[in-house]
């Protein structure tokens, strides 16, 4: 009796131990989470290491869980006014402290590892409908760029007078504007950005295009990598080309594109006092029997 007794208490010292060590080691990794939902309404799994991401996520209603086919969840977050301000003026204090140094990457940057080529029908749709979305406007000269994930490219571009386009010069004394500038904060995974030239006023030129990458954001369980592929469309009066390469964090003005407007050729007109005469063929006749005539009597005197 003793010993059944004994098996029966090791028994259940058993199931205590192997039950605490569920607590310590499972629903420890759970806490955060629960915490998380309790207090957002979701769970932000960015608190947990990512080698204990899956473990988590199988124990989780799939409801719950961030997953790919549930993308539009975190694209569907939006800046708070209060968070794009303050981004806004950071960038800007940026701009002006690195005012000198900006310049410089300006004047010695070259074209190096662009893959330059024809846009096709698929590539511009997909810079349409991401233009369309931000009410982006066309123009003669149009300058967009797109990459794919939350960090903050930022386009520049300096049109023929040496006037630098961006978020800190966002309408030039050239006539381009910056009219879309995103992910001051990691507010999209499909961002665009847009500097146009409205209709006829595009000046005649070269124009260079670059990109920086200002900011490497991170967002959600996602760990944007670097370096981030950028595509760039240029559409000069019609003519349209895409740019393809990548950029990383640090890195200094990555020169993109250039490209030069020529003069518009005029057709030829006639001189501005120049009429021409429109002269009766009867009055041509009438011209040369009067010149027989002279000659005969000539003759006839002779």
């Amino acid at each position: 009796m003793a010993d059944v007794i004994g098996v029966a208490l090791a028994g259940i010292f058993g199931l205590g131990f192997v039950f605490g060590m569920w607590v310590v080691l499972f629903r420890r990794e759970l806490a955060p989470i629960e915490r998380s939902r309790a207090v957002y309404g979701h769970a932000y799994e960015e608190i947990l290491p990512r080698s204990r991401l899956k473990k988590v996520r199988n124990m989780q209603p799939v409801n719950d869980i961030e997953t790919p086919e549930n993308e539009e969840y975190i694209d569907d977050y939006e800046e708070t006014q209060e968070e794009i301000d303050s981004g806004l003026r950071e960038r800007t204090q940026w701009a002006k402290n690195n005012e000198d140094q900006l310049k410089e990457q300006v004047q010695v940057a070259n074209i190096e590892g662009i893959e330059a080529s024809e846009i096709s029908n698929e590539a511009e749709d997909e810079f349409a409908e991401r233009l369309a979305r931000e009410g982006a406007k066309t123009g003669d000269v149009q300058i967009s760029l797109i990459w794919n994930n939350y960090n903050d490219l930022d386009l520049h571009v300096v049109c023929p007078s040496g006037e630098r386009i961006f978020f800190d010069n966002r309408n030039s004394k050239c006539g381009g504007e910056l009219d879309v500038d995103m992910n001051v904060k990691p507010a999209s995974r499909k961002p665009v950005e847009n500097i146009y030239w409205p209709e006829g006023k595009a000046p005649r030129g070269t124009y260079k295009v670059y990109i920086h990458h200002y900011a490497k954001h991170n967002k959600g369980f996602r760990s944007n990598k670097d370096p981030t592929e950028f595509r760039l469309l240029v559409d000069m009066e019609g003519t349209k080309k895409e740019f393809k390469g990548e950029i990383s964090n640090g890195e200094p003005l990555r020169l993109v594109a250039e490209f030069t407007l020529t003069e518009k050729e005029v057709p030829d007109s006639p001189p501005p006092n120049s009429k021409s005469l429109d002269i009766d063929d009867s009055l041509l006749d009438e011209f040369e029997n009067n010149e027989d005539s002279d000659e005969n009597l000539t003759d006839d005197i002779l």
